[in-house]
């Protein structure tokens, strides 16, 4: 209300994903620069001891009680204690992970891998992955409307909907040059395409663009 700015928070280098736990009110960050993740107190304004991880972590998720983080040229997931502060051994999933999101309804952690054009799952509490799922060029983000999964892929310019029972593509819809971000909020799918300067929303049900 008075816009004025209450902290600024240092961190390591090059901080590049953020998520936020919902039931314990932490948020958390990679950097990518020094290979670490850290926790943000917002009431001190104030972060965490960085916790050492793999190679360019490059996004984190929420699934069965600890934080998840990909690490893109190591082409690992790792599971962080969120009360011990460290790291588990790495799990390896395919070339390139990038985007990543859990789907509370199946309790399955899905990743998008850029180099390998997939989609794949993995199991959060035994660490097993799922066979891939082809998608179209360059899969970068990922989100779940707790139906099916969104898949933006930055190189074919197009999103793909997945339905994580079946494991079939639903929908292919074209959109603007390099979506670069997706996210399901207030009942659409909202994409963030950098080169062409927009964003979309989508209708998750018919697939359709809305004007």
């Amino acid at each position: 209300e008075t816009r004025e700015k209450v902290y600024t928070i240092t961190l390591g280098l090059r901080p590049s994903a953020l998520a936020f736990d919902q039931q314990s009110g932490q948020l958390w960050v990679t950097n990518q620069g020094d290979n670490t993740v850290q926790v943000i107190d917002r009431l001190a304004g104030a972060a965490s001891a960085p916790i050492k991880v793999g190679t360019l972590p490059r996004a984190l998720a929420f699934a069965g009680g600890h934080v998840w983080v990909a690490n893109f040229s190591d082409n690992t997931v790792q599971a962080l204690d969120p009360i011990a502060g460290s790291a588990a051994a790495s799990i390896r999933v395919g070339v390139a992970p990038r985007g990543m999101v859990f789907d509370n309804a199946h309790q399955r952690l899905w990743l998008t891998l850029g180099s390998d054009n997939t989609v794949v799952e993995v199991d959060p509490e035994t660490g097993q992955l799922g066979q891939p799922i082809p998608v179209e060029a360059g899969p970068r983000d990922i989100a779940f409307d707790g139906q099916l999964l969104w898949v933006a892929n930055i190189t074919s310019n197009t999103v793909q909907a997945i339905n994580p029972e079946t494991r079939a593509i639903v929908h292919t819809v074209t959109v603007g040059q390099t979506p670069r971000a997706i996210l399901y909020a207030a009942g659409r799918v909202w994409v963030a395409n950098q080169l062409s300067d927009n964003v979309m929303a989508i209708d998750p049900v018919t697939g359709q663009i809305e004007e």
